[in-house]
Parts: C-alpha cells; sequence; structure tokens
C-alpha cells in the first residue's frame, strides 16, 4: 500500500513544518485521546490502521519506542498516539470562494488578483500519504521527525502562511538502520556527552543538524533507558553453539 501511495502521490510534495504551536491541547508532539472535537474525525473519518515493528523513530529527536501503530486521525497524522503533522484545527469548507482584488500600477493600469485555492484543501489526501509512507521509511529506515528543525534545513521555497506550514510531515532526515545501531552503540559507550556529540558531528547526515539540536538528540540518547535496551539486544553477539 505504501508503495503504492509513493509512486502516486511522491512528486511534487515538500516536507515544510510550522515554527510555533497553535494549540497546545491538540498539536504537533501532542498526546490525544482520539475524540477530541478539533480533529473533526466525524466528518473526515479515520484512514487505514499500519504497524511498523521495524526502524528508529525520533519525534524532535526523542526516541518513540517500538512497535509503531500509524494511522490519519481526522485531521491529523497520529502515531502511537502522538500527533507527527497535518493538523489543521478548523473544518475544511465544502466550497472555497476565491476573493477577488483590483489595483493599479504606477502608469494607472488596472490589475485582477485572485486568492489561491484554500490553503487546506488536500490536507486529507496529505494526511494519507504521509501515514502511508511511515511504515515503508520504518522498514529499514531511522527516522528524524522535527517541527523545528526542518524549517532551518529545508531548501524548497517556504509556505506563506502556518496553515501551510502544517500541512505536511516534517521529517528531516532518515538513516540506514544498520549503520545507525553500529554507530549508536559506539557512542552509548561514550561517558562524556561532549564527545559523543563530536562523535555524531563527524558522521553525515547527522552532520547537518544544528548544533542545539544535535545537543538535543544527544541528550534524549542518553536519557532512554528504552533505547539502549534495543540497542543491547540488537547489537548482541549471536550465542555460539558448543559442539558436543
Amino acid at each position: 500500500m505504501a508503495k503504492k501511495i509513493l509512486r502516486r502521490f511522491a512528486a511534487g510534495f515538500a516536507f515544510c513544518v510550522s515554527v510555533q504551536p497553535v494549540c497546545s491541547e491538540v498539536d504537533y508532539g501532542s498526546r490525544i485521546r482520539g475524540d477530541e472535537a478539533v480533529l473533526h474525525i466525524d466528518k473526515y473519518g479515520r484512514g487505514d490502521l499500519m504497524v511498523a515493528s521495524n526502524g528508529y523513530l525520533f519525534i524532535d529527536f526523542k526516541y518513540l519506542p517500538a512497535p509503531y501503530t500509524i494511522q490519519r486521525i481526522g485531521q491529523a497524522v497520529v502515531v502511537n498516539g502522538i500527533i507527527v503533522n497535518c493538523l489543521y484545527k478548523r473544518e475544511i469548507p465544502e466550497k472555497y470562494e476565491s476573493s477577488v482584488q483590483k489595483a493599479k500600477d504606477s502608469s494607472g493600469k488596472e490589475h485582477e488578483w485572485r486568492s489561491p485555492p484554500h490553503p487546506s484543501s488536500n490536507i486529507k489526501k496529505t494526511a494519507d500519504f504521509w501515514a502511508g509512507m511511515l511504515p515503508y521509511w520504518l522498514d529499514s529506515k531511522t527516522v528524524f521527525i522535527s517541527k523545528s528543525c526542518y524549517v532551518a534545513m529545508s531548501k524548497t521555497p517556504r509556505p506563506k502562511n502556518d496553515t501551510e506550514l502544517e500541512k505536511l510531515l516534517p521529517k528531516v532526515l532518515d538513516v540506514n538502520c544498520e549503520g545507525f545501531s553500529s554507530l549508536l552503540k559506539t557512542a552509548l559507550d561514550i561517558p562524556s556527552p561532549v564527545q559523543m556529540t563530536e562523535l555524531f558531528k563527524t558522521n553525515y547526515p547527522y552532520s547537518k543538524l544544528p548544533e542545539e539540536h544535535l545537543s538535543t538528540f544527544v541528550e534524549n540518547l542518553r536519557g532512554s533507558p528504552e533505547l539502549k535496551e534495543r540497542i543491547r539486544k540488537e547489537t548482541a553477539p549471536s550465542p555460539q553453539t558448543v559442539p558436543k
């Protein structure tokens, strides 16, 4: 399913993210019950529920333990009960009337300007797309999602308003799981957080992260017993069979 969604919608999508939360109660990174009126579930319903057991997911550089239950709930994409994108917070109108404005330039010539389509008119389709892409990525990848970091890293034109900024998944980067596990095992054996940070600075693509986000990442790594236990299990040598 995810691969079909990828082929159908991948072209033309840009990664964007809102800088400031609009509503602290129900917003990116918040845990939800799943029945909040602001999600407009009665109108937009729920997407297919998908489960990913592989991969590592970091939300704002904090590890979210697997397995991952991924679903569009109303206007939001939710992983393990946490919103990761596409929350618009208002009901999308069935019909959106563009406004028309007229103005004259310095020569006196009159020009007509028509406002663009409603900025969230495709939000349900966008949310379904990313809900399908996450398990596809997590099948073999470590995925980093951040609301604040992507704006600084993105080379695409920035949307014009907060509504457009909130429409797309703020995926910062993804890396191969095997390489990530090996690097992380080495990093967690380093007692100094400063030296641990320097290790990631010398490894691409972590070196692309701003220093403050890299420091947050390292701090969260060191404070996650779930991640340490997972790395210990996944990097432990296979038991040797003793011949009789």
